[in-house]
Formats: structure tokens, C-alpha cells, sequence
């Protein structure tokens, strides 16, 4: 082999691990404004799938119990919600119908992916494709900013813990910490509020560094959460349940003290809702990065309600995908309190 050849030899493998190396950053970096890079590696595929109607045996009735006298009959309350939603419902033309419609329009484009709508007060559920893993994108951020708070709450975490931005957390992508100088300290609370408000990847990264991703995807499987921080990676994997039992979780902390208090304000303050806010209190939180584009919230309506969207058509229009949702998902909600709740209700009351 002649010297000249194995110097072109040579630099031609050089140019081709060059060629790969870049091909790589740049596959890895085609991300919307939200997420900063993190690629899923799991599948997305989604068959035609039902929407699923289901009612949980004595999910939380409390309230009821407390504010309509029901003293001893909360069982019996119970049992004739599930017996009337086990026959009338599915006998009921209008949610029925509601449910069909929906079906329907998410099996008509494989970029619908899921939703899980859950009326907080009594386990009432409506869901599609509820269980298949979607690259979540900054919903991630939302129940590690929740177990950051839980553990404050607990005393294991001082939310006035001050911590110093430097160049290894800088990220592009949504958020306001990217435009400060390198050097600034900020409390964890701060943090905590930029990462939800303006769905900031420094605030995010810098919690992540400090509390670990792991511990909270432990925590989060402790309580049933599954699907999240695949490889512990800050940006990873979601479905639509899971996604719901986040924004339960959240409901549930905020009426236990002043840190959940403090946190759903955060929510409720939060930007970027995709889902309308109808002229309700929301709480939410979204994300958006490729093709994904979720949302999750609690819509306190007058019986308050959990709705997450996970989609795949962050390359094209998108919103009438989360109107429709929403305005369905509403009239099953009212169509649901207006005539199976309330029976029972007053069956009970005049008893």
C-alpha cells in the first residue's frame, strides 16, 4: 500500500466518523421549544382502539358523605352510582353517543393519541388508548416539581435551599433562566415556579441534578405511576393514566396544607394551556417537542375534573384536536352529574 493512498485512507475514515458524529447531534437536537433533546426509544404506535367506560367501587365520596347528610348510606350511594352507570349509562343515548363521537373522531387520525377524562368525586372514567407510553416532553416536569414539594412538605427539602446556575445546566428550549447570567442563585421554590409557569428547562435540569430523577421516579411508582423517567431520563415516556393519577395526586396534596396549596396556585397560574380554559380555574401543565404535544389539567368546574390530551400532531394543526376533546369531555361530565349523580342523590336524601 502506497503512503499516498493510506493517508486518503485514512482521511477518508476520519470524514465518515465525522459525517456520523454530526449526524447524530443533529437528529438529536430537532426539538419544538419545550424539551431539550431527550429522544424517546420506546414505541408509538397506536391500533383503533374503544373508549372505555368505568366507574371505581368507593373511589372518593367524602365529600358527600359530609355534604349531603348520607351518614351510613355512603355504601349504598356508592353501589347505586355503579349500578347506574353499569346499566343506565350505557343505555343513556346522549353520553353514549358522546363517548361514540369521540371514539370515532381519535380513530380517524393516528396522530389522536389518547385521553383520560376522570371526574374527581366519584371514579367516573372515560379513556382511550389510556395505557400506550407517548414521548412525554415537559409533562415530565409537572410530578417532579410535585414530589419536590411533597418531600418539602414532609421536612426532608427546604424550598428556601439556594442554588447556583452555572453553564452545565444552560438549555435551550422554553423557559426565562437560558437569557440570565451564569453565577445567579435561586431557591428551590423559584425553581419549582419556573419549571411549571414558564416550563423551564434550566430550573428543571437543576432540580433534576439536585434531588435525582431516580428518587422520583420511585416515589412515583410507589403510588402506581409506571409509565415516567424511563432510564431516568428528564425527558421520557407518559400515558394518559398515569398522566391523570399526577394531576390526582396534585388534587389530593393541595387540600392537605399549605405547601399543596401553595403548589396548585403555581398550576393554576401555569402558561401554555392547550386545552381551553372555558372560562374555569384550570390547573395544567403542557409540553411540546417534535411531533408530541400533551396537556394535562383539572378543570374546577362546580364537580371538578381531570382531563389529559397526549397527541402526536405537533407538525400539524393541533388545537381543534384539543377543542373537541374538551367540549366533549365537558357535556359527558355534565350529562353524567345532571343524571346519574343526582339520582342517586336524592334516591338517598329521601330515604
Amino acid at each position: 500500500m502506497s503512503k499516498s493512498f493510506f493517508i486518503r485512507y485514512c482521511f477518508l475514515i476520519i470524514v465518515m466518523i465525522f459525517t456520523c458524529f454530526v449526524s447524530y447531534k443533529v437528529m438529536a437536537s430537532v426539538i419544538d421549544k419545550d424539551a431539550d433533546g431527550e429522544v424517546p426509544v420506546f414505541s408509538e404506535e397506536k391500533n383503533e382502539a374503544r373508549a372505555l367506560i368505568s366507574y371505581e367501587d368507593n373511589y372518593e365520596l367524602q365529600k358527600y358523605y359530609n355534604d349531603n347528610n348520607l351518614d351510613k348510606k355512603i355504601v349504598d350511594f356508592s353501589n347505586c352510582l355503579h349500578s347506574y352507570i353499569s346499566t343506565k349509562v350505557n343505555e343513556n343515548s346522549n353520553i353514549k353517543n358522546l363517548v361514540s363521537e369521540l371514539e370515532n373522531y381519535y380513530n380517524s387520525d393516528s396522530n389522536n393519541f389518547a385521553f383520560y377524562y376522570l371526574d374527581i368525586n366519584t371514579g367516573f372514567s372515560v379513556a382511550y388508548n389510556e395505557n400506550q407510553k407517548i414521548f412525554g416532553a415537559s409533562v415530565l416536569k409537572a410530578p417532579f416539581v410535585i414530589y419536590v414539594y411533597k418531600q418539602a412538605s414532609m421536612g426532608k427539602i427546604n424550598l428556601d435551599e439556594e442554588l447556583v446556575y452555572t453553564k452545565e445546566f444552560y438549555s435551550k428550549g422554553s423557559g426565562v433562566l437560558q437569557n440570565e447570567e451564569f453565577g445567579k442563585s435561586y431557591s428551590i421554590k423559584e425553581l419549582c415556579y419556573y419549571a411549571i409557569h414558564d416550563s423551564d428547562n434550566v430550573a428543571y435540569k437543576m432540580l433534576a441534578d439536585r434531588f435525582g430523577i431516580e428518587n422520583a421516579k420511585e416515589f412515583w411508582k410507589d403510588l402506581g405511576v409506571n409509565s415516567i423517567y424511563d432510564y431516568n431520563a428528564l425527558f421520557s415516556s407518559i400515558n394518559a393514566v398515569d398522566a391523570g393519577r399526577i394531576m390526582k395526586y396534585l388534587y389530593d396534596i393541595s387540600l392537605e396544607n399549605d405547601y399543596g396549596k401553595e403548589l396548585m396556585s403555581v398550576f393554576t397560574n401555569a402558561l401554555y394551556n392547550f386545552i381551553p380554559k372555558d372560562g374555569l380555574v384550570m390547573a395544567h401543565k403542557s409540553g411540546w417537542a417534535n411531533t408530541s404535544i400533551h396537556d394535562m389539567v383539572i378543570k374546577f368546574d362546580e364537580n371538578p375534573y381531570i382531563l389529559i390530551v397526549l397527541s402526536k400532531r405537533g407538525e400539524i394543526e393541533f388545537q381543534s384536536l384539543f377543542n373537541f376533546t374538551s367540549e366533549k369531555i365537558g357535556q359527558i361530565h355534565h350529562s353524567f352529574w345532571d343524571e346519574n349523580v343526582n339520582y342517586c342523590l336524592s334516591e338517598f336524601k329521601n330515604n
